[in-house]
């Protein structure tokens, strides 16, 4: 399935919640062992905070070996190297690098961060074995937010993206959420899309989620690319398709809502 958009808009009622690209890699011993000081000079003047989360893989042994009583464990340590205002989070661990941001405006400035940081991390611990790349995009429709009113959600969003929701009798639903996986066209890789209620974490007020995750997977015979330029390149496609994808699930009226501005 291939999503045209036929005119690239930035929306001034932003309904973007959060944006995230991810690559995975096979697992870098290094970042096992070693500390990424060096990464974290390298991303320290725009991302200067740190925080580290640290996972426990217990080794047990089995068979006619005894197991002792405190088995020893390796370290499995995931660090975020975060922006001074909270907005912008890289994280970093032994098979995965993320960036991720909740002040998501648009692509070019998205990418360019993307090009520093994979930049830095190739230069320091290339050449690296992608296995998969991901973009995902989480859009949240807020009633208020967006001044939706108390229309019914069949007034904003296909009904495609609604399924069951844009049956009359089911207007009022508390709880639905569907969750697709489609193929690409061009076979350069798959969606992950869920959609459906959810609530307002502050306000606790029913909302609606659009969230589309484009990936392409080395385990299901799609190249997720192998050096920085081929990655760029598939990551500028999922972007030109999620732009088409949003689109395609909401109407017109909800198009208008968002106050659409040229780029």
């Amino acid at each position: 399935m291939q999503f045209v958009r036929d005119k690239r808009v930035i929306y001034a009622s932003n309904p973007l919640s959060m944006v995230v690209c991810q690559i995975r890699f096979s697992t870098l011993l290094e970042l096992t062992a070693q500390l990424p000081i060096r990464f974290q000079q390298a991303v320290r003047a725009e991302y200067p905070m740190l925080s580290v989360a640290q996972n426990m893989q217990v080794i047990v042994n089995f068979g006619g070996v005894p197991t002792p009583a405190a088995a020893p464990s390796i370290p499995d340590n995931s660090y975020n190297f975060v922006s001074a205002d909270g907005s912008w989070t890289i994280n970093l661990s032994k098979d995965s690098l993320t960036l991720q941001t909740t002040a998501y405006v648009r692509w070019e400035e998205f990418k360019d961060r993307l090009v520093q940081i994979f930049g830095t991390f190739w230069n320091l611990y290339g050449p690296i074995a992608v296995t998969r790349i991901g973009l995902r995009y989480q859009d949240i429709l807020d009633r208020e937010k967006h001044g939706l009113g108390d229309d019914a959600w069949t007034a904003w969003v296909k009904p495609q993206v609604l399924g069951l929701l844009a049956d009359p009798q089911l207007l009022t639903a508390k709880q639905h959420q569907s969750v697709s996986i489609v193929p690409l066209d061009d076979e350069r890789g798959e969606l992950a899309l869920r959609a459906g209620l959810g609530l307002n974490n502050e306000s606790g007020k029913q909302v609606f989620l659009i969230d589309a995750d484009f990936y392409a997977d080395s385990s299901s015979g799609q190249s997720p690319g192998s050096d920085i330029p081929s990655i760029l390149d598939r990551l500028d496609h999922f972007n030109e398709q999620a732009g088409g994808l949003f689109r395609w699930c909401i109407t017109d009226d909800l198009h208008a809502k968002l106050k659409p501005t040229d780029p």
